[in-house]
């Protein structure tokens, strides 16, 4: 069942999963284009929040787990406005080693997984307008100007993580 903010927007979430050494992202085939790739995420469910709706998403779609508190949000409070959905995004380190994902998950027949290099990962994007959009939002957030230099992209996923953590410790 989908869900729809006062605006009439469907809520959506999404997650950008780094690899554990930050030179690659997952993402998972389209369930509506199989030949093109999306982050993984979709619909909010009724009393479900949407860091909530992320983490299910993940592990439906991808096979990854993403345990409590492990994703931050991407844009602070933001969220991507596309197709008359406003989609929220966030961000996480895959705990295991890429390939290390679960085989068996609920769209295992359905979807292929790949882990994308960061530089390329526009490109494989390019045919999923939210997808595109929240990565566009990613590379910006994380401000590091060559995606190649793992080290300055892991850098900036921590700080962002720390500000997360920081921000979430504030308000309780």
């Amino acid at each position: 069942m989908r869900t729809f903010d006062a605006d009439g927007f469907r809520l959506r979430a999404s997650v950008v999963l780094f690899s554990p050494c930050f030179t690659h992202v997952l993402l998972v085939s389209s369930s509506k284009r199989p030949c093109e790739l999306v982050l993984p995420g979709g619909g909010v469910e009724p009393g479900e929040g949407a860091a909530e709706a992320a983490r299910r998403e993940l592990w439906e779609e991808a096979g990854a787990l993403a345990g409590a508190g492990s994703l931050a949000p991407l844009f602070s409070g933001a969220a991507v406005v596309r197709k008359r959905a406003r989609t929220a995004a966030f961000f996480a380190v895959a705990g295991a080693p890429m390939g290390g994902e679960a085989v068996a998950y609920p769209e295992a027949g359905a979807r292929r997984r790949a882990w994308v290099p960061l530089g390329g990962a526009a490109a494989a994007l390019s045919g999923s307008a939210v997808g595109a959009a929240v990565w566009e939002g990613a590379v910006a957030a994380l401000g590091v100007p060559d995606l190649s230099d793992a080290g300055a992209v892991g850098a900036a996923v921590r700080a962002l993580a720390a500000a997360a953590a920081a921000a979430a410790k504030a308000v309780v």
